[in-house]
């Protein structure tokens, strides 16, 4: 109620300060106007207000003041134009030379507004006064006399800040909640809970003012109040509240609530305190789709190693870091992708063992000697964007084949590989020839040759067993053997070699034991085809020295006079002879001997010995004779023999 009081006798000082002289009611000059309370330090204005009717023009002299109290400040506000300005030692001139429009009415129409400072010298309880001498008004009454004004200093009320500032206890600024003005006293602010106090800086309005902060030290949990109270040097005052929020300590819980994967099944089952898992996914997938929930909403979590996964070695981490930051939490699930595989093998060619399964990747085939790939082969993946290739399906060997199926997932990173082992049976062998053929008793004639199947053995009277031994050319045929006792005369022997396929070959040898008194023969030796080379022997004489005349179709072949002869082109189908003359001029024909296509093997048939037609009787009866002997003499021979 003082307060109230003094604020109203103030008023009232200041109004009856401030009423105007004037020389009559319809006509008046005042300095009145003044702006809000006057303290030390402040600024304020001063207006002069005229009322009446029509005025038109104002002068004025010198505004007299204590320059130790009050000095002005700029240029004062006015209606009228053409204000002029000189500084004098206590005052300054302001005169008025027109107005800008005739014939402005008004009651208290302020013309002019002077501002002033009160220096900080001047105390509160002190007075001011203005005055402003020789003032004249021109209007419809005319106003002239002296102006003067006294204002009293009293202490300022201003309670307002103009400033604040917030730091935590680690000077971090905090942010108000609106922006600061002076007008708003209510604000907020939300602190981490490791603030426990904060540094409020006010900036009173007034510096005579005084701020005093409360509640700012030791905040809670939760919300604090902090009061910022303003007392002004009058006394007023005004309070700023500040609402802090001091949030809850940060959690500690870096633990998963939930976590589940969208490809396969974890193992163990998901438990928030487990952090190790395994899993298998399909080849077609390098990568999860991941549920992840904490168990702290304020938690937050990190995935790494999610992607390009690989047969083995893919760990998925799931990090989980607390509100704190500090706390952590990783789960680990270790990925194995699969294999890719196919759906599918098909070929012609044999079958596979064991039957075919997805998840065999070992199997056999067995294919004929005449398979030398597998040209059917068609596989086909479970993923169809999978790719595959064929490696070893080509050129097949006799024996064991590798075939390699490699099947690659679509991203590259893990394949899968199928192995076919091709069996490919032997072919069946043809080869019928003998390597060798040898004999326990003399020389064979000619030389042995593969090709060769007609030879000639020349024995004594009595040569005992004789032994034929043969062996085949290829590993897989088999050749038959002979040892037998000749007798007198021409004997035949036959060695036949047997091939894989059942092709045979059969080699003659003709063994002639001659008698005390067999009659010569002439015996051609070799193979009677085109190309070949024949050679004629006579058998029984004392000498080979002779000519020979070798005949086709008993046509002689003009040149061929010589023991060899080499078979001409075109004779297929011709019978071949030789003719020998000896040193005695006796002549002696072998039998004829067909010439034949294959100049390579021959039957035994196809190579003929050969006697002239009167030798063949004589032999023929020395062979009955022998033959009576023989029965006479056998038993004296056969304990000659194996003795």
């Amino acid at each position: 109620m003082k307060k109230l009081l003094s604020v109203f006798l103030l008023s009232v000082l200041l109004l009856t300060l401030c009423l105007p002289f004037a020389a009559n009611a319809e006509t008046s000059v005042s300095l009145a106007n003044i702006s809000g309370e006057v303290f030390p330090g402040c600024e304020f204005t001063v207006g002069v207000l005229a009322s009446g009717k029509d005025i038109s023009y104002l002068t004025g002299n010198p505004i007299s003041y204590d320059a130790n109290q009050i000095s002005p400040v700029g240029e004062p506000t006015t209606r009228i134009s053409n204000w002029q300005y000189s500084a004098g030692k206590a005052n300054f001139i302001a005169g008025i030379s027109s107005m800008d429009a005739e014939g402005v009415s008004g009651n208290n129409l302020e013309l002019v507004r002077f501002t002033f400072r009160l220096k900080d010298s001047v105390q509160s309880g002190d007075t001011i006064t203005l005055e402003i001498h020789n003032t004249n008004i021109v209007a419809q009454e005319n106003f002239s006399g002296n102006l003067s004004c006294t204002i009293p200093v009293v202490k300022n009320s201003n309670a307002n800040l103009m400033g604040l500032t917030c730091k935590d206890q680690n000077d971090n600024n905090c942010t108000f909640s609106p922006a600061f003005s002076s007008s708003v006293t209510s604000y907020s602010m939300t602190v981490d809970n490791k603030v426990t106090s904060l540094k409020i800086t006010p900036q009173t309005a007034n510096d005579k003012a005084v701020a005093e902060v409360s509640g700012a030290s030791d905040l809670q949990v939760g919300e604090n109040t902090v009061v910022i109270k303003v007392t002004a040097d009058s006394g007023n005052t005004k309070e700023y509240i500040l609402k802090v929020t001091r949030k809850e300590p940060p959690s500690v819980n870096a633990l998963l609530e939930a976590l589940s994967v969208a490809e396969g099944t974890l193992s163990p089952a998901f438990d928030p305190n487990t952090t190790e898992y395994t899993l298998s996914v399909p080849a077609d997938k390098s990568s999860l789709s991941l549920g992840v929930t904490t168990a702290d909403s304020k938690a937050t979590y990190q995935i790494t190693g999610n992607e390009a996964f690989r047969k083995e070695g893919n760990a998925v981490s799931i990090t989980v870091t607390a509100e704190d930051g500090k706390s952590k939490t990783t789960y680990t699930i270790t990925v194995t992708r699969e294999e890719p595989v196919f759906a599918a093998i098909e070929l012609s060619e044999g079958t596979l063992t064991p039957e075919f399964d997805p998840s065999v990747t070992e199997y056999t085939l067995e294919v004929p000697a005449e398979i030398l790939s597998l040209s059917s082969l068609q596989a086909t993946p479970k993923d169809s964007a999978a790719q595959y290739t064929v490696e070893g399906n080509e050129e097949f060997i006799v024996g064991e084949n590798v075939v390699l199926l490699k099947l690659t997932s679509e991203d590259g990173l893990v394949d899968r590989i199928y192995t076919l082992r091709v069996q490919r049976a032997r072919p069946i062998r043809s080869d019928s020839a003998l390597s060798s053929l040898t004999c326990s008793y003399g020389a064979l004639s000619p030389a042995f040759s593969p090709e060769n199947t007609t030879y000639v053995l020349l024995t004594d009277t009595n040569p005992g067993a004789i032994s034929l031994t043969a062996a085949p050319r290829d590993e897989f045929a088999s050749a038959s053997s002979s040892t037998f006792i000749p007798r007198t005369g021409m004997n035949i022997e036959t060695i036949e070699c047997s091939a894989e396929d059942g092709t045979i070959t059969t080699y003659t040898v003709y063994v002639f034991v001659p008698a005390k008194e067999y009659a010569p023969a002439v015996l051609i030796t070799g193979s009677p085809a085109e190309g070949q080379a024949l050679s004629a022997k006579v058998l029984n004489l004392d000498t080979a020295q002779g000519t020979y005349t070798w005949y086709l179709n008993d046509q002689p072949v003009s040149g061929a006079n010589g023991q060899s002869f080499t078979v001409p082109a075109g004779s297929e189908g011709k019978t071949l002879k030789v003719r020998f003359v000896s040193a005695e001029n006796k002549e002696y024909f072998s039998d004829g001997v067909l010439v034949q296509e294959n100049p390579a093997i021959l039957s035994p048939g196809e190579t003929q010995v050969g006697m002239n037609t009167a030798t063949l009787v004589i032999t023929i009866c020395v062979v009955l004779v022998a033959l009576g002997l023989g029965i006479l003499f056998g038993i004296f021979f056969t304990k000659r023999n194996y003795s």
